[in-house]
């Protein structure tokens, strides 16, 4: 079933809209978010989120958050392709960090890293059943998330590979919880649930989502590695995400992403993509149309006039 651009889309109970994809001259809004992924309720009264992502002690009156601009630019197309020559599953694997690099992480990623290669497949199927009766691992790398927050001195790669990495784990932790279960939305309003500790203070999905990465780093390839365990999502990497190898994977996961078939059809005239691009439509039209966020990515050059309409969200758990 395809939902046309000018359709409605019920996903995430999110409210109908029409979404310009052609428009760079209007000043960005607030992108509608499924109502399921918008936070209700901010970081607990006594929080505050610094400019790159940190956790610091709420003043009597807050400042106003500075926005973070994107990297000018990412890795290059040419060493994307290179490596994704070299992998040996039938997806691309982003680059992966070596021994001594995953050793300078201020967080030991390195946990996080053997249960991925131990429980996702190369395609991001997750064997949540082997996980649940051996939750070891990810117990020790909660823990360390928990008693080992950011840092004000860390880098920024430092800080979004900490958040990606933790969003990714407490959302398998939610779903090892309440396993077996056929989809994530059986669970209610499971980006809202208050369920992360993190140095004492409890956050919300959503939180970690809306409130702190969106608006610190303001790059919509977080998108892409950001997984909501349903089989539409954009494929949970079987790797950990390393300050040193971030940009990296972040570029090959976008670059796999639209170019899997399934997940978008790319042709010159005509477009069937995720509804990703309908519900963050603002942050992919940040430096541009959607479109010309696509060609930076697609094997496909897409016209700039070229048809396009939204597919179907499959919320099926991505196992």
């Amino acid at each position: 079933m395809l939902l046309a651009i000018t359709g409605s889309c019920n996903q995430k109970n999110k409210s109908d809209h029409t979404t310009d994809l052609t428009n760079t001259t209007e000043e960005a809004t607030e992108p509608k978010v499924p109502k399921t992924l918008v936070p209700t309720d901010r970081v607990q009264n006594d929080t505050l989120v610094d400019t790159e992502g940190s956790i610091t002690t709420k003043p009597e009156e807050s400042p106003a958050k500075k926005i973070v601009d994107l990297p000018k630019k990412t890795v290059a197309d040419k060493e994307v392709e290179e490596h994704e020559e070299t992998s040996k599953e039938d997806d691309p694997l982003p680059e992966q960090a070596d021994e001594k690099e995953i050793a300078s992480s201020k967080t030991n990623h390195k946990i996080w890293d053997d249960v991925l290669k131990q429980y996702v497949s190369g395609k991001g199927q997750v064997n949540y059943k082997g996980l649940k009766a051996d939750r070891r691992k990810l117990d020790q790398y909660i823990e360390e998330l928990k008693n080992l927050p950011i840092q004000p001195e860390w880098s920024r790669n430092e800080k979004l590979a900490y958040w990606t990495n933790a969003y990714n784990a407490f959302t398998i932790d939610l779903i090892l919880k309440n396993y077996p279960l056929k989809s994530i939305m059986d669970l209610g309003k499971p980006w809202d649930e208050k369920f992360i500790e993190i140095d004492g203070k409890s956050y919300s999905l959503n939180q970690i989502e809306h409130e702190i990465v969106r608006p610190t780093f303001k790059d919509p390839r977080i998108h892409f590695a950001f997984v909501c365990a349903a089989k539409s999502c954009p494929k949970l990497l079987n790797a950990a995400y390393f300050p040193e190898t971030i940009q990296s994977q972040f570029d090959v996961q976008t670059k796999h992403f639209i170019n899997q078939s399934g997940k978008n059809e790319i042709s010159n005239d005509a477009v069937k993509i995720s509804q990703l691009f309908n519900w963050y439509a603002d942050d992919f039209k940040s430096k541009g149309s959607i479109i010309e966020f696509l060609n930076r990515y697609s094997q496909t050059q897409i016209d700039s006039g070229a048809k396009v309409e939204f597919l179907e969200y499959d919320w099926d758990l991505n196992e």
